[in-house]
């Protein structure tokens, strides 16, 4: 899912909650679907999601709700107890669908084994429109306390909340009036569903005009992540992660952030980033470089490049190649570049440098600087195989507390290595044999 966010003229992926057991109100992947806006909900109807062996489904009749406040897939129990469903035997993609009094999809042709020219309308409960353009009766007691009477459908909606104790559903803001605790479900709003620093200070902090992802209508707070602030982001540096303003502040960079669980080289608290400008100077999230090229290679135009925090890494072929391919030759050569910073309770490891079905070689240095940089490993691997990194002058390199510059370089040749082949390279110390370097720059 993407959005593109017109007075910065900025894209990004939208990144929601994907259940590992399949929910039913969570689509699959899809094509040929239609999308529209009701109220506080994107409304997807429809398409074709076919998974062999997974889903085999061609034409899909389901109604799919997602709340664009919340950021999250919601059950169709929200619309209450209905029995009215789509009305044919199988569903339908590549129709047409726009919305009618705000509250009415109206469903028009597409395909289905044939051509048909249907003309359908589902009217959605009128407070979705009521809701959208008068925010402060949802929040009102006496709204949600109509509209839903039973726990199902009032939690369905994560703009309410169940009240056991009076068996009556609240609106979420207003759930004081409970004395017991008010069942909810999830509204984590925007921040968590962008993944880099421009898409969270862009996207996630609301202008106020027209309908936006984050659920503001004119200038309103339609939705209870508006009310709740959850739509005001910021983003931490150490962790990449984009966080509600609200919640981030003394958080960012914590030892809970690190793999190891011990404080990082960045000292007791993290970066955090809170205006865009600031993105491309403050934003260098610790980690390798990790750089892939195809042959032929432009050295200085990787075709691949990410920041990982790890030093073990797949980068096997994932396309069989043709035989024209295969009688050409050719590499494909992957790097990892960088710092790796250790923690002041390490001592004496012995450096280790692993690689699979591949040539591997490690530069490094103590100092820091390129131009002392040396060759302290050499692999060529038809399987897995580990080796001791070792200076020049024969010793171990012994990882101490400080930190080294690494020149981590491996490459495979096309026909070499059947594709199925799964290529790695990993450093490693010898106490724990563990596959990361918990720190690095």
């Amino acid at each position: 899912m993407f959005s593109f966010q017109l007075d910065s003229r900025h894209w990004t992926e939208i990144h929601y909650p994907r259940s590992h057991l399949q929910d039913m109100h969570v689509p699959r992947e899809r094509a040929f679907h239609t999308s529209t806006i009701i109220g506080n909900y994107l409304v997807v109807f429809g398409g074709y999601s076919h998974r062999h062996n997974k889903e085999e489904i061609c034409y899909d009749n389901q109604l799919y709700l997602y709340h664009l406040g919340c950021h999250t897939w919601v059950s169709q129990e929200i619309l209450g107890n209905t029995v009215s469903r789509y009305p044919k035997q199988q569903g339908v993609f590549a129709h047409a669908a726009d919305v009618r009094n705000g509250n009415t999809l109206i469903i028009v042709g597409g395909y289905h084994g044939n051509v048909n020219a249907d003309l359908l309308a589902y009217t959605l409960p009128p407070m979705w429109t009521t809701v959208a353009f008068a925010p402060s009766l949802l929040h009102s007691s006496s709204f949600s306390r109509k509209r839903y009477h039973n726990k199902v459908e009032c939690t369905a909606n994560p703009e309410c909340g169940w009240c056991s104790a009076d068996e009556v559903c609240y609106g979420r803001t207003v759930g004081i009036n409970c004395t017991t605790n008010l069942q909810t479900t999830r509204c984590p709003g925007i921040c968590p569903a962008l993944g880099d620093c421009h898409s969270c200070l862009i996207h996630g902090n609301v202008s106020g005009t027209s309908v936006s992802t984050t659920g503001v209508i004119n200038g309103l707070g339609s939705s209870v992540a508006h009310k709740l602030r959850l739509d005001q982001c910021t983003w931490c540096v150490q962790n990449a992660r984009c966080h509600h303003k609200d919640d981030n502040f003394g958080v960012c960079g914590l030892r809970e952030d690190t793999p190891s669980q011990v404080p990082g080289w960045w000292g007791t608290k993290g970066t955090e980033v809170i205006k865009v400008e600031e993105c491309r100077v403050l934003d260098h999230k610790p980690g390798l470089t990790f750089l892939k090229y195809s042959r032929p290679a432009n050295w200085s135009h990787p075709d691949f490049v990410t920041i990982i925090n790890a030093t073990t890494v797949d980068f096997s072929m994932v396309n069989f190649p043709s035989r024209t391919e295969q009688n050409l030759g050719g590499e494909i050569n992957a790097r990892l570049l960088g710092f790796l910073r250790l923690p002041d309770s390490w001592g004496n490891e012995i450096l280790h440098v692993c690689a699979s079905y591949s040539d591997a070689a490690l530069n490094m240095s103590h100092d820091g600087e390129y131009s002392k940089m040396e060759v302290v490993a050499n692999i060529t691997a038809e399987m897995s195989q580990c080796v001791a990194a070792q200076w020049p002058s024969g010793k171990p390199v012994m990882l101490t507390p400080g930190r080294y510059l690494v020149d981590f370089e491996s490459n495979i040749t096309k026909g070499q290595y059947v594709p199925h082949h799964q290529s790695k390279m990993t450093l490693h110390h010898n106490k724990s044999l563990e596959t990361e370097v918990k720190q690095y720059e």
